[in-house]
């Protein structure tokens, strides 16, 4: 849990990262497949802001649910800094 509190506070200051999409896990918890296929802020299903509110880091025991990283859209197809 703190490693993802960490994660989404350094997601915050990235110039590449959008947002987090979470994945429901093989337990298919309730709450897991809640915040999987929610869609709180319009960006797709499981998607949610870095200074999200939502329990996205662990939401139950055993939680083996995970989260990728959603993309900023780039200019030209290249990233000023590559």
């Amino acid at each position: 849990m703190l490693i993802v509190n960490q994660l989404l506070r350094m997601l915050k200051k990235s110039k590449y990262v959008e947002a987090v999409h979470i994945t429901e896990g093989i337990h298919h918890s309730p709450k897991c497949v809640a915040l999987a296929h929610a869609d709180h802020y319009g960006l797709g299903e499981g998607v949610y802001l870095p200074d999200t509110s939502y329990p996205i880091d662990r939401p139950h025991p055993r939680c083996t649910s995970y989260l990728t990283y959603v993309m900023k859209p780039r200019k030209d197809g290249l990233f000023d800094d590559y």
